[in-house]
C-alpha cells in the first residue's frame, strides 16, 4: 500500500486488490446507491477507532490533527 497527500482531499491510499472483485463491488454498490469511496472511508474510520489507542485519538482531536479539510 502506498500513501500520498493531496492538500484538498487528505491522504490518498493506493493498494492492490483483485480487479474482478473491485469491479463487482463497484457494480453492486452503484445499484444500491452506495458510493464506494464513502464506504471505504467508513471502513477506515472503523479501523482507526479499533486500532489507534484512545490517548492518540484524543491528542489528535485536541490538536486538530486527524481531520480532512472540506472539499469546498
Amino acid at each position: 500500500m502506498k500513501k500520498d497527500t493531496d492538500a484538498g482531499r487528505g491522504s490518498v491510499l493506493v493498494t492492490g486488490y483483485d480487479p474482478a472483485r473491485l469491479e463487482a463491488i463497484e457494480i453492486y454498490c452503484r445499484e444500491k446507491g452506495v458510493d464506494v469511496n464513502d464506504a471505504l472511508k467508513v471502513t477506515l474510520d472503523v479501523l482507526y477507532a479499533r486500532h489507534v489507542p484512545p490517548s492518540v485519538q484524543k491528542f489528535l482531536k485536541l490538536t486538530g490533527g486527524g481531520t480532512v479539510p472540506d472539499k469546498g
